[in-house]
């Protein structure tokens, strides 16, 4: 015997099939309300990005003109050297997984993706010090 058939009596599928028939579409209000929200959402979110640059550079501008601006200075090289590194590690791991499990094709780019990108910031990395080296 199959165990993943169901066995349903006729009144549990007359019931089935009345439900099948009464269901209602959504209000239109809530039809609205729902097409409304993201549209909203939307809006608040580039409110508040620009509100935050636009305050960040008045911040800095007061700064500037007070005379305790410092500027941050970053050491872009090991940013670049462990982004490239977690990058690509993590589409190395990707890809293991998708190997084993047998995946071919296409799904392969979801780990070499990554893997790419993650050698071709390290691949710049070196350049860049070979480069400057010079």
């Amino acid at each position: 015997m199959d165990t993943n058939t169901i066995h349903l009596s006729q009144e549990s599928l007359k019931k089935l099939a009345e439900l099948l028939q009464n269901q209602t579409l959504p209000s239109g209000a809530s039809q609205i309300i729902l097409a409304v929200v993201p549209i909203v959402g939307v809006l608040f979110g580039g409110f508040l990005f620009f509100s935050l640059f636009y305050f960040y550079h008045k911040q800095k501008t007061l700064m500037i003109e007070k005379g305790i601006y410092r500027p941050v200075h970053f050491n872009w090289s090991l940013i670049f050297i462990v982004t490239g590194f977690i990058i690509g590690m993590s589409g190395i791991a990707i890809t293991v997984v998708f190997l084993i499990n047998g995946a071919t094709g296409y799904e392969l780019l979801g780990g070499g993706i990554p893997l790419a990108i993650g050698f071709s910031i390290v691949l710049s990395y070196f350049l860049n010090h070979k480069l400057s080296k010079k």
